[in-house]
């Protein structure tokens, strides 16, 4: 093995890149945070911890699937990685005892096992809600009940206390500072110290809209914790470039939240424990313990994807399954029906079903689950299991992924730009090509259980059913719908008179805890274990299906959408409402770790195909290439324009190149419109300009040129004496980017967000052909429609942009609703023509001032460009900022009205502008456009 002196791997530790090829060619070097010190707490409590960390699920004996395990094999993995570096345990290193106080919450500490100052809430023993003595270990509770007699202040402080400890009980696997600190390898996710302090923070910041907590406990945290990431690219790396408070700052900001909340629990008399509902102010308070929940199977996802030396197997965490191999019983060549099993197909009639939580049920829902839909599902023959680890790599053998004729275009995209070979937590043992692989748990690398699902996102889901169906000849094979997953459930439903609604009659999470999940439901569900489990090892359904529920979640084909009936709940008015955009999938089902509400019958989770999560799949086959699914003819609200399939829509049209055609014609439109510019006679300027003043009350006379953006503001910015040598603009709502082009050549640095990403592509591409040798290369040619179904060509010319020296300019793909805490102290930031574009402008507003606000305080401008086009498809009408009549006064509500009260206090209203906007539509010169509202804001 190589050497290499630890003076230059001190130096060379300091860089990020340079670690991890320092790494991958000197393995037995550890990381700057594994010194000295950590690897002598690793002699002192590795053998102790063979004991201490058996993967146990301490059930009956006679319990051949859930019994004792052996030693755990991450303790079996410590001690040969420990020999490995010549740190060898000394013959009495079994009775060292560990020390009692080794971590103080500070930088160089948090190694090794958590003491009694980690924990801001209860610690996991005896009195702590879930924890079990004969095991050790906390176990998720069943879902809060708001049943009158159930509900009390106890049992709601239980269900808080549960919850609280199990996420600092995972958490507190992280070992040193720079484990909480460190972007994730894909820089598409926050470092887990934001998933350390998110939690917390949604507590304070819900329960004050909900009017339970007046004031902040720490405004400034209550910012950068309030939103995380939404991946809406998978090839968007602009994350993390903020800096992060320490661990210490953190820890001390969730004691203050925990007992503020705890103190809120006992101050509830027992009719405001009996009367929680949705319109009750203590939603906001179940609505923190679910979301915290949500965050505690999303972290330990991530917590799964960092290298082992930041992370241990943490005391009093329920055990893996102990189904996993040892190195003696694992095998690199698993055979079907001896190592997993075969998956056969299961038919099913042609079923009724229903979509939709009954609003008076006693538990906790979001607001997707509520409306209600029935669907008439055709036949369909679907897997008894859900795909497994030994299924899948017969997909690899066969080179599925290197067929690009397996994956959609995106897919492939995806794929190529990450250069993916294998699942993402599938570890390569041999050479690449010799499919050799073990498997990655939360905290461990195990042997292959080759009879677990396997855990993909929906571009790998997807290509492996087309390659199902090419050996599958006549049949239309797929990846599950929601609507298909709820036809293979065998619950028992009731009917509703009143309503005409079919509902479950029982949902297993209100009922069973974590350790009595198996027992009473038969599923690897509510973290019964802290990992997956062979599909076979549960029995099956009514249906003959097995694991319905649990084990891992469900991708399914279905675009994510309201139901009828949807309403936005005011405490959270962009949970659901940013990912109505055909470009979410629905997830169904849970996994081993989802908890609470994510574990229920009701329960509608989704996340974009590129995701990764605990997530399996299922297969269908039919003979109809027609699909059904939720999204299927679906209401408001949505995400730009309608995103969802229409009935009958066709498997085949979904892919065709109509569709691609379309977006094309799209693109060229938007172009057009930013940058085709064209001269109108002087009397038709003017005519437009007095239109415009006449609208304002102006009755001078104006100016014959047509006003632009840029012009305004770059009038306001000289009438405020703006320093423009280190200015910074924001233009959210950028299109392909010509605002951005013209105020690079004013500002030192522009930066111009957009939802579209394709939109956001072609700005970069344009940025790119700015930055070419050649003049013409800065042209662009796009095509417009000519006459009939003729098509004619136009060129924009850069030129003007290519001669001038520009700042720096960044593009990014973005929702508007949660751009990135790191984002703040712009000189200019602008919202062009997208407030009433979005589902919740209240979430747009409240990132604009405060203490860490996108506009810069202390004469920072804001501008609000919009002509207050509201939409109920788009934004629910509860959340309209304007354009209605007040429903105690009558009087007209105007947009621009409420921007003043919602901003007052940070901002003052320095000037307002109609800018009429005009573009050429097409060849044959008709012109198109709208007259816009430009308001302009001084903060103070």
């Amino acid at each position: 093995m190589p050497t290499l002196s630890m003076k230059v791997v001190a130096r060379l530790n300091n860089s990020h890149t340079t670690r991890r090829v320092i790494k991958q060619q000197y393995p037995c070097i550890l990381s700057m945070n594994s010194s000295n010190y950590v690897q002598s707490k690793l002699e002192q409590s590795s053998q102790s911890q063979l004991e201490e960390h058996s993967l146990t699920r301490q059930k009956d004996k006679t319990d051949t699937k859930w019994s004792k395990q052996p030693t755990s094999i991450r303790d079996q993995r410590r001690i040969e990685n420990l020999k490995q570096h010549s740190v060898t345990p000394n013959s009495t290193t079994t009775n060292v005892v560990k020390p009692k106080s080794h971590i103080n919450i500070g930088p160089g500490t948090l190694f090794g096992p958590r003491d009694d100052s980690w924990w801001t809430g209860l610690p996991p023993a005896v009195g702590c809600p879930g924890y079990l003595e004969k095991d050790g270990h906390v176990y998720s509770l069943p879902q809060l009940s708001f049943q009158s007699g159930i509900c009390t202040k106890e049992s709601i402080q239980a269900y808080f206390d549960n919850t609280w400890t199990l996420s600092e009980v995972l958490l507190g696997c992280l070992q040193g500072e720079e484990s909480f600190t460190r972007s994730p390898y894909h820089d598409l996710r926050h470092p887990m110290i934001f998933y350390y302090g998110h939690p917390a923070a949604l507590y304070v910041n819900k329960l004050r809209v909900a009017g339970l907590l007046k004031d902040p406990i720490n405004p400034y945290f209550e910012v950068i914790f309030e939103t995380g990431v939404d991946e809406m690219s998978w090839d968007d790396l602009s994350k993390n470039q903020m800096p992060w408070p320490s661990v210490a700052e953190v820890h001390a900001y969730r004691q203050q939240v925990y007992k503020t909340v705890s103190a809120l629990i006992q101050s509830l008399t027992d009719e405001q424990c009996a009367s929680i509902n949705q319109k009750s102010p203590l939603w906001a308070l179940v609505m923190g313990f679910e979301h915290e929940r949500i965050h505690l199977e999303t972290s330990s996802y991530l917590i799964s994807e960092m290298p082992l030396e930041f992370v241990r197997f943490p005391e009093g965490f329920p055990g893996y399954h102990p189904s996993i191999p040892s190195s003696e019983t694992s095998t690199y060549r698993p055979v079907a029906g001896e190592h997993y099993p075969i998956n056969h197909m299961v038919s099913v009639p042609e079923k009724t079903v229903s979509i939709g939580k009954p609003r008076s049920h006693p538990t906790f829902g979001w607001d997707n689950e509520y409306g209600y839909r029935e669907y008439n599902v055709p036949a369909f023959s679907a897997s008894k299991f859900k795909v497994t680890n030994g299924e899948f790599l017969e997909f690899m053998r066969d080179g599925g992924y290197s067929r690009i004729e397996l994956w959609t275009e995106v897919g492939w995209s995806w794929r190529a730009f990450r250069n993916v070979k294998m699942p993402n937590l599938w570890v390569r043992k041999g050479p690449q090509g010799h499919h050799e692989y073990d498997l990655r748990c939360i905290f461990d690398v195990v042997p292959m259980p080759w009879d677990w699902p396997v855990a993909v996102n929906f571009h790998e889901a997807a290509a492996f059913a087309k390659w199902k169906a090419l050996k599958t000849p006549g049949k239309v094979v797929r990846v599950m719908t929601e609507l298909e997953h709820k036809a293979i459930r065998d619950h028992e439903m009731k009917v509703d008179s009143k309503l005409s609604r079919m509902f479950p009659v029982e949902d297993h999470i209100e009922s069973a805890a974590g350790y009595e999940m198996v027992e009473k439901a038969g599923y690897n569900l509510n973290l019964s274990c802290s990992s997956m489990s062979p599909v076979n090892s549960l029995p099956a359904n009514k249906l003959g299906f097995h694991d319905v529920f649990g084990n891992a979640w469900e991708w399914t084909s279905d675009y994510f959408a309201a139901l009828p009936g949807f309403e936005v709940h005011p405490y959270y008015e962009d949970f659901s409402t940013p990912c109505f955009d055909g470009l979410h999938h629905v997830i169904q089902g849970g996994s081993f770790i989802s908890t609470g509400n994510e574990a229920s019958v009701f329960s509608r989770f989704h996340f974009r195909p590129h995701f990764y999560q605990h997530a399996s799949f299922r297969l269908v086959e039919t003979d109809a290439d027609t699909i059904l699914t939720s999204d299927t003819d679906a209401p408001g609200p949505y995400v730009g324009k309608y995103p969802f399939r229409r009935s009958q829509t066709s498997l085949l049209n979904e892919m065709s190149e109509s569709k691609e055609v379309d977006r094309r014609q799209y693109l060229n439109e938007q172009l057009n419109k930013h940058f085709n510019t064209f001269q109108l006679g002087d009397a038709l300027m003017g005519a437009i300009a007095q239109f415009s003043n006449s609208r304002l009350g102006n009755n001078t006379n104006a100016a014959m040129a047509m006003p632009t953006l840029s012009g305004m503001v770059l009038t306001e910015v000289t009438k405020m004496e703006m320093n423009l040598s280190h200015a910074k603009l924001l233009e959210v709502g950028c299109g392909p980017g010509s605002n951005v082009f013209q105020f690079a050549k004013h500002f030192p640095f522009v930066m111009g967000i957009d939802h579209d990403q394709d939109l956001v592509q072609v700005a970069k591409n344009l940025h790119s052909k700015l930055s070419t040798q050649t003049s013409t290369e800065a042209d662009v040619s796009l095509q417009q429609r000519g006459e009939g179904e003729l098509v004619d060509f136009t060129t924009i010319s850069l030129q003007e942009y290519k001669k001038a020296e520009l700042g720096t300019i960044e593009f990014r793909c973005a929702d508007p609703m949660c751009l990135p805490a790191e984002l703040k102290g712009f000189d200019v930031v602008i919202f062009n023509d997208i407030i009433d574009k979005v589902s919740s402008p209240n979430s747009v507003l409240t990132r604009l001032g405060g203490a860490r606000g996108l506009v810069r305080e202390v004469g920072g401008l804001m501008v609000m460009v919009s002509c207050y086009q509201w939409d109920a498809n788009v934004t629910p009408k509860s959340l309209w900022l304007g354009g209605y009549k007040d429903p105690v006064t009558g009087a007209d509500v105007t947009s621009e009205e409420t921007l003043q009260q919602r901003l007052q206090e940070d901002f003052d209203l320095v000037n307002r502008c109609l800018l009429p906007t005009l573009w050429q539509k097409d060849a044959r010169g008709n012109i198109t456009g709208k007259l816009l509202s430009a308001t302009f804001w001084s903060r103070r």
